[in-house]
Protein backbone atom coordinates (compact mmCIF):
# COMPACT_ATOMS: atom_id res chain seq x y z
CA UNK A 1 0.00 0.00 0.00
CA UNK A 2 3.02 2.58 0.77
CA UNK A 3 4.31 1.35 -2.14
CA UNK A 4 1.64 2.28 -4.31
CA UNK A 5 0.95 5.69 -2.98
CA UNK A 6 4.83 6.67 -2.79
CA UNK A 7 4.53 4.93 -6.69
CA UNK A 8 1.34 7.08 -7.56
CA UNK A 9 3.31 10.24 -6.12
CA UNK A 10 6.18 10.14 -8.05
CA UNK A 11 3.72 9.80 -11.39
CA UNK A 12 1.86 12.59 -9.76
CA UNK A 13 5.25 15.11 -9.58
CA UNK A 14 6.47 13.59 -12.96
CA UNK A 15 3.26 14.90 -14.89
CA UNK A 16 3.13 18.12 -13.27
CA UNK A 17 7.05 18.83 -14.01
CA UNK A 18 5.91 18.02 -18.01
CA UNK A 19 3.14 20.66 -17.78
CA UNK A 20 4.23 24.50 -18.79
CA UNK A 21 5.13 26.65 -16.04
CA UNK A 22 3.62 29.82 -15.45
CA UNK A 23 5.98 32.81 -16.71
CA UNK A 24 7.06 34.72 -13.57
CA UNK A 25 9.39 37.43 -15.00
CA UNK A 26 7.93 40.60 -14.20
CA UNK A 27 5.55 43.11 -15.84
CA UNK A 28 6.49 46.61 -16.14
CA UNK A 29 3.93 49.36 -16.87
CA UNK A 30 4.56 53.08 -17.04
CA UNK A 31 1.91 55.67 -17.27
CA UNK A 32 1.71 59.01 -16.70
CA UNK A 33 -2.03 60.25 -17.22
CA UNK A 34 -1.71 60.96 -20.85
CA UNK A 35 0.69 58.24 -22.26
CA UNK A 36 2.12 55.09 -21.49
CA UNK A 37 3.68 52.02 -22.22
CA UNK A 38 3.56 47.95 -21.08
CA UNK A 39 5.50 44.77 -21.63
CA UNK A 40 7.07 41.59 -20.34
CA UNK A 41 9.07 38.63 -21.53
CA UNK A 42 8.14 35.16 -20.96
CA UNK A 43 11.23 33.12 -18.85
CA UNK A 44 11.59 30.32 -20.78
CA UNK A 45 10.29 27.93 -23.37
CA UNK A 46 7.11 26.33 -23.18
CA UNK A 47 5.54 28.73 -20.41
CA UNK A 48 1.99 30.23 -20.12
CA UNK A 49 1.27 33.46 -18.78
CA UNK A 50 -1.45 36.01 -17.79
CA UNK A 51 -0.05 39.31 -17.04
CA UNK A 52 -2.24 42.12 -15.86
CA UNK A 53 -1.44 45.73 -15.94
CA UNK A 54 -3.42 47.64 -13.59
CA UNK A 55 -3.69 51.68 -14.16
CA UNK A 56 -5.81 54.83 -13.63
CA UNK A 57 -7.00 57.08 -15.84
CA UNK A 58 -7.47 60.80 -14.38
CA UNK A 59 -11.06 61.69 -15.85
CA UNK A 60 -12.97 59.99 -18.28
CA UNK A 61 -12.06 59.74 -21.98
CA UNK A 62 -10.89 57.86 -24.79
CA UNK A 63 -8.37 55.40 -23.93
CA UNK A 64 -6.42 53.58 -27.16
CA UNK A 65 -3.84 50.70 -26.80
CA UNK A 66 -1.53 49.02 -29.16
CA UNK A 67 0.00 45.49 -28.65
CA UNK A 68 2.87 43.91 -30.27
CA UNK A 69 5.30 41.10 -30.64
CA UNK A 70 8.05 40.06 -33.52
CA UNK A 71 9.23 36.67 -33.88
CA UNK A 72 11.86 35.17 -36.35
CA UNK A 73 10.91 31.38 -36.40
CA UNK A 74 7.76 29.58 -35.33
CA UNK A 75 9.64 28.00 -32.36
CA UNK A 76 9.86 31.63 -30.84
CA UNK A 77 6.07 32.29 -31.18
CA UNK A 78 3.79 33.68 -28.95
CA UNK A 79 0.23 33.45 -28.94
CA UNK A 80 -1.38 35.80 -26.55
CA UNK A 81 -5.19 37.44 -26.31
CA UNK A 82 -5.19 40.94 -24.99
CA UNK A 83 -7.85 42.96 -23.22
CA UNK A 84 -8.76 46.36 -22.48
CA UNK A 85 -11.38 45.80 -19.35
CA UNK A 86 -12.81 43.05 -21.04
CA UNK A 87 -12.84 44.11 -24.27
CA UNK A 88 -10.37 41.96 -26.72
CA UNK A 89 -7.97 43.95 -29.02
CA UNK A 90 -8.24 42.46 -32.45
CA UNK A 91 -5.25 42.93 -35.08
CA UNK A 92 -3.38 41.27 -37.95
CA UNK A 93 -0.20 39.02 -38.33
CA UNK A 94 2.43 40.79 -41.03
CA UNK A 95 5.72 38.78 -42.29
CA UNK A 96 8.65 41.76 -42.57
CA UNK A 97 11.86 40.83 -43.37
CA UNK A 98 12.60 40.03 -39.62
CA UNK A 99 9.95 37.90 -39.05
CA UNK A 100 6.22 37.42 -38.37
CA UNK A 101 5.25 41.03 -36.99
CA UNK A 102 1.83 40.81 -34.67
CA UNK A 103 0.16 43.46 -33.59
CA UNK A 104 -3.17 44.04 -31.76
CA UNK A 105 -5.06 47.83 -31.50
CA UNK A 106 -8.20 49.18 -30.10
CA UNK A 107 -9.16 52.62 -30.44
CA UNK A 108 -10.57 55.05 -28.87
CA UNK A 109 -12.95 53.35 -26.13
CA UNK A 110 -14.96 55.53 -23.80
CA UNK A 111 -13.88 54.97 -20.36
CA UNK A 112 -14.97 56.42 -16.91
CA UNK A 113 -12.50 57.75 -14.54
CA UNK A 114 -10.59 55.03 -12.57
CA UNK A 115 -9.11 52.04 -12.51
CA UNK A 116 -8.34 50.63 -15.82
CA UNK A 117 -7.11 46.84 -16.79
CA UNK A 118 -5.05 45.55 -19.45
CA UNK A 119 -5.03 41.66 -19.47
CA UNK A 120 -2.82 39.90 -21.78
CA UNK A 121 -2.92 36.01 -21.34
CA UNK A 122 -1.70 33.14 -23.43
CA UNK A 123 1.69 30.76 -23.93
CA UNK A 124 5.21 31.40 -25.24
CA UNK A 125 6.76 28.42 -27.12
CA UNK A 126 10.50 29.77 -26.05
CA UNK A 127 11.64 33.06 -24.01
CA UNK A 128 10.02 35.92 -26.24
CA UNK A 129 8.76 39.17 -25.45
CA UNK A 130 5.85 42.05 -26.38
CA UNK A 131 5.40 44.98 -25.35
CA UNK A 132 2.62 47.92 -26.20
CA UNK A 133 1.38 51.81 -26.18
CA UNK A 134 -1.52 53.00 -23.92
CA UNK A 135 -2.86 57.01 -24.97
CA UNK A 136 -5.50 58.68 -23.34
CA UNK A 137 -8.11 62.20 -24.44
CA UNK A 138 -9.46 63.25 -21.88
CA UNK A 139 -13.29 64.29 -22.74
CA UNK A 140 -14.03 67.97 -21.48
CA UNK A 141 -16.47 68.33 -18.48
CA UNK A 142 -19.60 69.77 -19.06
CA UNK A 143 -18.95 72.86 -17.38
CA UNK A 144 -16.20 73.19 -19.89
CA UNK A 145 -18.81 72.73 -23.21
CA UNK A 146 -21.16 75.65 -20.91
CA UNK A 147 -18.33 78.10 -20.74
CA UNK A 148 -17.27 77.69 -24.13
CA UNK A 149 -20.54 78.01 -25.36
CA UNK A 150 -21.20 81.21 -23.78
CA UNK A 151 -17.69 82.18 -25.16
CA UNK A 152 -19.16 81.34 -29.19
CA UNK A 153 -22.45 83.13 -28.11
CA UNK A 154 -20.64 86.23 -26.92
CA UNK A 155 -18.22 86.28 -29.78
CA UNK A 156 -21.45 86.13 -32.63
CA UNK A 157 -23.41 88.72 -30.50
CA UNK A 158 -20.53 91.28 -31.00
CA UNK A 159 -20.31 90.44 -34.84
CA UNK A 160 -23.94 90.80 -35.21
CA UNK A 161 -23.74 93.86 -33.39
CA UNK A 162 -20.93 95.53 -35.40
CA UNK A 163 -22.30 94.91 -38.21
CA UNK A 164 -25.65 96.32 -37.65
CA UNK A 165 -23.91 99.82 -36.72
CA UNK A 166 -21.84 99.69 -39.66
CA UNK A 167 -25.05 99.12 -41.98
CA UNK A 168 -26.69 102.18 -40.49
CA UNK A 169 -23.55 104.11 -41.16
CA UNK A 170 -23.52 102.99 -44.85
CA UNK A 171 -27.23 103.83 -45.61
CA UNK A 172 -27.51 107.41 -44.29
CA UNK A 173 -27.77 109.91 -47.37
CA UNK A 174 -26.78 113.43 -46.30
Amino acid sequence: MRARSLALTSVCAVAAMMLPAAAHAATTITFNGVSGTYANTSPGPNTRFKDVFVFSTPSAGYLSLDWQTLYGAILTNIKASVSLNGILLTGTDTVTPAGLLKTRSLNNVLVSAGTQTITVAGSAMARSSYSGTISFAAVPEPAAWALMTIGFGAVAFGLRRKSRHAVRANLSFA
